[in-house]
């Protein structure tokens, strides 16, 4: 086997890695865009969580509080 051939076959796989990379990406860009965010989660972990942080009011509401913490943070401004 010549350095031509050799030159040849790592491009050719190269070039059929990078394929089956770019199929797989779009494939998990399909599927984020489908699924809602953990519309799956097992039933132990929500009882797990829902024991370690008893007085959690959910994802909306932690996310709302940040964002209130957030702006009000900026509205105050930096202190250094």
């Amino acid at each position: 086997m010549n350095t031509s051939d050799l030159e040849s076959d790592l491009t050719r796989s190269v070039e059929q890695d990078r394929a089956l990379y770019a199929a797989g990406y779009r494939a998990g860009l399909e599927q984020g865009r489908t699924e809602v965010s953990c519309a799956h989660i097992h039933p132990e972990i929500a009882a797990s969580v829902a024991e370690m942080f008893p007085d959690w009011d959910g994802a909306t509401a932690a996310q709302r509080r940040s964002i209130i913490r957030f702006r009000h943070e900026q509205h105050q401004g930096v202190k250094v």
